[in-house]
């Protein structure tokens, strides 16, 4: 790519110049070489333009065809431009008078800087929000500001989208402002007048049109992210500090034989893909492979009386954002810079998310105060093993993931090392999903020997937007190819499901599936109803317990970590951990609790609990009169406390202080009445602590 463009440079430059040269008069060779440069490098910045805005094409040249359409526009624009260039150069000769040359002062060169730089940012900034929008969709700012600071493992089809659209077009705008600004008279607008208050409007006017220009586009840009979001963001809540459960407090209580876990993340795999009659928004089932299989040994948790899944929230609506959500129950929340209270001991936020480095390294620290299911299985002697189809350093998921388990980690990087694909092997983010599977049979293999319980967790890619990625095994019955991939990643689930019901670990292993998040394939979803709520698919399999209200749930990402743990017959006091609720039993969860759109605005809003509990170090002991009330929250979590450990029983196993630190806390259990008060809810909150 960078050959491309430079020899397109030197190419552009050479006709130009011969040219020039040939047709044109100049006082030295010096002018006529800075002029041939300066007059390529327009022509250059508009072959791009034109090849990327215009044509819509990628500068990442992946096909013969992309270079030849390249060169070919790059030949035009010169042709083009030389012409009109060479025309404007006759008709200024025969035009021009005796000393009527404008003089370029270096005052005019500082405002041109000025004003060049504003016009960049203006640009960018605006560009920017509408390529992000119409990309990725809906996106909160904590999804922006993790991203922005994990950006190691990118995928250069986005890197090449974003260089292709709004970086293109902020340099061309520049550019072309900066030759108008030099070609125009100065002052750029003038006012003729005696009148000193005139005179002082003429030289100020075109910094304050450029200033409005700036600040216009800040407005715009906010407006697509959405300014109700921004201003909650910047608002607090003291909902996570009421609501959480800290699963080191909670007594779990494992079966004495402990149960195996098979966890599926499949990438943007959402219920709306299964057709009208299911609960989807499909002509055809996009998910049959996988939903036939429903039924005496596999569930689904719904929103609706069909097939539905999780709501998505804040914290929880990008790949990393989703395996930390699930596998802990609580948001990912990035640090605010004013949250570090003067008054707190301790309390430091500088070594996470870009302060002074981020979780991408592996050097920061990734949630020190977070307790995951990755801990837990981890201190119960599991071996844990974590497979993806890319780079497990993108958006910090090696940090998470080594940080919270102690996972062996079989990424790209990794099969690499152990010859399974080759050295210069890139498919799609890594290697596809079809090797994603055969290498997890394989690691099923090893790990089913050991005396040891496992854990295999799964990443799948290929269903990742744009359209997915198409194989030459997927079949294609449907006119779009994004149905294509997903129906098929559909079945490359079912029958690796079919192939563990076959294998000797299979009687004592539950098998979860489930979406990391909604698709952010905005083209796919753009025809589904208005109204339609989207939700996460999840699949339970071969757990061990059943349970008979598993339809009309409102429940989230966050209640899947203790609902997990519960399908492995892990008995857990409260069925409350994190912000999480155990679907399997019968308490309501804090989206039932109180209403998903209360629970979305406190998720957005900073939360100082969080900076100082979950970014940091671990909970600190809590007196009763730590807990305060909420907007719009209750103390639903204090029940945990109340619980009593006289359940468990010579069948199970207790989880001691030993094996997972607990920290003494005598929170006192309020009613939903009293919390109903102190926070102003409509209704008081009843049945919500047991």
């Amino acid at each position: 790519m960078y050959f491309i463009l430079i020899i397109s440079f030197f190419i552009a430059a050479l006709i130009t110049y011969l040219f020039q040269l040939l047709l044109f008069q100049f006082e030295t060779r010096i002018k006529l070489l800075l002029n041939s440069l300066d007059t390529s490098l327009f022509i250059w910045l508009v072959t791009l333009f034109s090849y990327t805005n215009v044509l819509g094409h990628s500068i990442a040249f992946e096909q013969p065809v992309d270079r030849l359409t390249y060169f070919l526009t790059l030949f035009t624009t010169t042709i083009v431009v030389l012409l009109l260039k060479g025309y404007y150069k006759v008709k200024r000769k025969q035009t021009e008078q005796p000393n009527t040359k404008s003089r370029f002062l270096i005052k005019d060169y500082f405002f041109l800087f000025i004003y060049a730089l504003i016009i960049f940012f203006s640009t960018l900034l605006y560009s920017s929000s509408v390529w992000l929008i119409n990309l990725f969709g809906p996106v909160s700012v904590e999804q922006l500001l993790y991203n922005v600071q994990n950006l190691s493992g990118s995928s250069n089809e986005q890197v090449f989208s974003y260089i292709n659209g709004p970086l293109m077009l902020t340099i061309f705008i520049t550019y072309l402002f900066m030759k108008i600004y030099v070609f125009s008279p100065r002052p750029l607008i003038n006012l003729k007048s005696n009148n000193k208050f005139y005179t002082i409007i003429s030289k100020c006017l075109p910094l304050v049109l450029i200033l409005l220009v700036l600040s216009s586009s800040i407005f715009l840009s906010l407006n697509q992210v959405g300014i109700a979001q921004v201003k909650l963001y910047f608002q607090k809540s003291n909902f996570l500090e009421v609501e959480y459960a800290d699963p080191n407090n909670v007594q779990l209580q494992f079966p004495e034989k402990k149960r195996n876990l098979i966890y599926i993340f499949v990438e943007s795999f959402e219920s709306s893909y299964t057709d009208n009659l299911s609960g989807g928004t499909q002509k055809h089932n996009l998910l049959e492979d996988l939903t036939v299989l429903l039924g005496d040994d596999a569930i689904n948790f719904s929103n609706t009386e069909g097939i539905g899944g999780a709501l998505q929230v804040p914290g929880a609506e990008y790949t990393a954002a989703g395996i930390v959500s699930q596998t802990s129950g609580m948001p990912l929340k990035v640090p605010s810079g004013f949250a570090k209270p003067s008054n707190v001991v301790g309390f430091d936020i500088e070594n996470n998310f870009g302060m002074d480095e981020n979780y991408t390294s592996g050097e920061s620290s990734y949630l020190p105060g977070l307790t995951s299911i990755g801990d837990i299985l981890q201190k119960k002697g599991y071996n844990q093993t974590f497979v993806m189809g890319s780079d497990a350093t993108f958006g910090g998921r090696r940090s998470y993931l080594t940080q919270h388990g102690n996972y062996d980690i079989l990424d790209t990087i990794e099969a690499k090392n152990r010859g399974y694909i080759p050295e210069d092997y890139k498919v799609w983010w890594g290697y596809e999903d079809t090797k994603l599977f055969d290498f997890s049979k394989t690691e099923l293999a090893s790990l089913s020997k050991q005396e040891a319980p496992f854990n295999l967790t799964l990443l799948t890619a290929d269903t990742h937007f744009p359209d997915g990625l198409l194989t030459e095994d997927t079949p294609t019955p449907y006119d779009n190819q994004y149905a294509n991939v997903i129906s098929y990643t559909s079945k490359q689930i079912a029958d690796f499901l079919i192939w563990c019901r076959q294998q000797d670990f299979y009687e004592n292993t539950t098998i979860v599936i489930s979406g990391d998040h909604l698709t952010m394939d905005q083209k796919f979803v753009a025809d589904f109803p208005k109204n339609y709520e989207r939700t996460i698919f999840n699949m339970f399999v071969n757990a061990p317990i059943t349970t008979e209200n598993s339809k009309n749930r409102t429940f989230t990402s966050m209640d899947m970590f203790p609902t997990t743990l519960a399908s492995l017959n892990v008995a857990i006091p409260g069925d409350r951990l994190g912000i999480g609720t155990n679907l399997f039993s019968d308490r309501i969860t804090i989206a039932e609790t109180h209403s998903i759109e209360t629970l979305r605005e406190n998720l957005t809003q900073k939360s100082e609990f969080y900076e100082k509990n979950i970014l940091q170090e671990a909970l600190p002991a809590k007196s009763s009169s730590s807990t305060t009330a909420i907007e719009g929250g209750s103390s639903s979590s204090a029940a945990e406390e109340a619980k009593s450990d006289s359940q468990a029983q010579t069948s199970v196993e207790t989880e001691t202080a030993e094996e997972i630190p607990s920290v003494a806390d005598t929170e006192e259990v309020r009613t939903g009445l009293e919390i109903s008060t102190k926070i102003g809810l409509q209704q008081p909150i009843a049945g919500v602590l047991q």
